[in-house]
């Protein structure tokens, strides 16, 4: 039940403030684009600061993020990187982020000390590309997750609001039939005391 209490949880907070269907889904989208960024344990509190910058729904973002697992991390890391080396490379910086021909996956295959070590020297090699690349693919993938997410949200945000308007007519109904039925046992009673 943890993981179903969850997703109830945060449906229930993203739908249930009233926002309208472009906040939420620009939540979504928000979150979606910051997946693709390298700061793992950061995507949290990046998507919840733009959301909040940007004035759409906050929880939403949180859901978003949702789209970087263990299974879409590699491609979306290989995209990141890939659009980062074109980038960088458009601007004249090639040089800077080379690596040198012996530094390759088989070297970090037979090696992984060695590669990591090279790495830690020379961090700008892997990590600057990998930035520029992954804010520069959020930005471009944003359009995109918003285009994807905006008709399923329109219709789970109706159907949530439909659902909550019929419980609350139901406990409305509950409520007005229990007082009917003590008005009924009052009115029992006092005719019974009468007849006493």
């Amino acid at each position: 039940m943890g993981w179903a209490r969850t997703a109830s949880y945060y449906k229930h907070r993203m739908f249930r403030d009233g926002d309208s269907v472009h906040r939420i889904t620009a939540g979504l989208a928000i979150g979606a684009g910051i997946s693709f960024t390298p700061f793992l344990g950061t995507h949290f509190v990046q998507a919840a600061f733009l959301a909040v910058l940007f004035r759409v729904n906050w929880p939403a973002s949180l859901i978003g993020t949702f789209l970087g697992t263990p299974w879409t991390f590699p491609f979306m890391f290989w995209l990141s990187y890939t659009v980062g080396t074109i980038i960088v490379g458009i601007f004249g910086y090639d040089d800077y982020i080379a690596l040198p021909d012996d530094i390759n996956f088989t070297y970090l295959r037979e090696e992984p000390g060695a590669f990591f070590s090279y790495m830690l020297d020379h961090p700008q090699k892997l990590l600057l590309p990998f930035v520029v690349g992954g804010y520069a693919v959020a930005v471009l993938f944003w359009p995109i997750a918003y285009g994807i997410l905006y008709y399923p949200v329109k219709s789970m945000n109706y159907l949530y609001h439909k659902e909550r308007l019929r419980r609350t007519y139901m406990r409305a109904a509950r409520v007005k039939e229990e007082k009917e039925r003590i008005k009924r046992a009052k009115k029992i009673a006092i005719g019974e005391s009468e007849q006493e």
